[in-house]
């Protein structure tokens, strides 16, 4: 994941301005697979699902260590909400990351 956080560490600023150290954080992360090199071309869809492969969790793990070593937080306990998404891409693979301060607000 050392590759992970050499790609992250541009990104710190926009990140800490968004959220600053010590606030809850929200994560959504897409992680996008490449199709098996046999898999017909009609048979490629962008963004399907991938129930199968990599264990989703054990994976952001990794990436919630990076981001943290990269400065993007003090440290990955400050995400109180993580989405999580696994699916396929007719591009190149990827992870896409979206991180914003988690508010809450009630109404009575």
């Amino acid at each position: 994941m050392k590759a992970v956080r050499l790609l992250a560490l541009p990104h710190r600023a926009a990140v800490c301005s968004e959220v600053p150290h010590g606030s809850p954080v929200r994560v959504e992360a897409d992680f996008l697979y490449a199709y098996p090199k046999g898999t017909p071309a009609a048979h490629r869809i962008d963004r399907a699902p991938l129930p199968h492969g990599a264990d989703l969790d054990n994976r952001f793990k990794a990436v919630g260590d990076a981001l943290t070593k990269a400065g993007w937080w003090e440290d990955d306990r400050a995400i109180t909400t993580l989405v999580l998404r696994k699916m396929r891409t007719t591009s190149s693979p990827r992870i896409i990351l979206r991180v914003s301060a988690d508010t809450a607000v009630e109404i009575c």
